[in-house]
């Protein structure tokens, strides 16, 4: 509860000066590392954890194959209830964001920037928010396995740097596509209350 109250703190003042892609980068690191802990973790076990019902479970692990241990969790009943779960949860979280994008583009001139239609926005929108968080994560922790923490770690940090940071980056043009207008963000002076001369 208090990283999401400090990531909101963040992003909120990001967008206030204009920064709306820092505070995008903001919310993707916040799903890379909740991805980070699920499939990597902090030993390198967490889809193990996540794909196991109880400690035996985990422990009886390597005895079988990936697909055994996979097929078994799927039909087990955590599953089931992380699925009813889930769905409830992520299925409400996604709706208020899809409505907070559209409420953002009735605004006027809210839509001006955006370069697709409606649904291939939002479509774009959740990739980028929860798509490319979990790509990173299954990347960093095969980066991580095969070539150790320091280079693994090193390596993810140049991809991703080259992924995010550049001006005409692919993440930036997608980005620019789902047309959130940053004129709308700004706190500048025209939108403060004008200033009252006092009579002389």
């Amino acid at each position: 509860m208090t990283a999401a109250l400090l990531g909101f703190l963040i992003a909120q003042a990001l967008c206030l000066v204009g920064a709306g892609y820092w505070a995008y980068l903001n919310c993707v690191g916040g799903s890379f590392l909740l991805f980070g802990t699920l499939v990597h973790g902090w030993d390198g076990q967490g889809y193990r954890r996540f794909l196991t019902t109880d400690g035996a479970a985990l422990r009886a692990w390597p005895q079988d194959s990936v697909i055994n241990n996979v097929l078994r969790f799927l039909t087990s009943g955590t599953f089931l209830t992380l699925l009813f779960l889930g769905a409830a949860v992520i299925g409400t979280m996604l709706l208020v964001e899809i409505g907070w994008l559209a409420e953002g583009w009735l605004l006027p001139g809210g839509a001006q920037d955006r370069k697709v239609p409606r649904f291939l926005a939002v479509a774009i929108a959740g990739a980028g928010l929860y798509g490319l968080p979990l790509a990173g994560a299954v990347l960093a922790s095969t980066l991580v396995r095969f070539l150790g923490y320091p280079v693994g770690l090193m390596v993810f940090a140049a991809v991703a740097g080259t992924l995010l940071l550049p001006r005409r980056s692919p993440v930036r043009r997608l980005y620019g596509l789902v047309g959130l207008p940053k004129a709308h963000w700004r706190a500048t002076s025209d939108l403060l209350p004008e200033r009252r001369t006092a009579p002389t």
